[in-house]
């Protein structure tokens, strides 16, 4: 136990030229509370939002590749969608741990 979370999953997914969230992760946000997350990113940077509205490629948060994004609730959780950033130059790999 961390901070006073349990450890709910480890996860992977791949940022390429679509948005993908919560919906791609499925077994990362099953009905179990989340709390929170972390993500790192690997290989290319990515573009993300937290907000409900999908990300584009020149549009939203930029994360660069060893970058590591901390969602400290439930919504921000279910809400982040990441896409490759507009210069990568190929698919970004996300590795995500949700917490409950």
């Amino acid at each position: 136990m961390a901070g006073g979370k349990n450890i709910h999953g480890y996860h992977t997914l791949t940022a390429s030229t679509s948005a993908v969230g919560a919906s791609d992760w499925s077994a990362a946000v099953p009905d179990t509370h989340v709390v929170s997350a972390i993500i790192t990113v690997e290989d290319n940077p990515i573009r993300f939002r937290v907000d409900g509205t999908s990300p584009t490629s020149t549009e939203g948060h930029e994360a660069q590749d060893t970058e590591i994004i901390t969602l400290d609730t439930e919504i921000e959780v279910r809400n982040f969608e990441a896409i490759k950033h507009s210069t990568a130059g190929g698919d970004a790999k996300l590795k995500m741990t949700t917490y409950f």
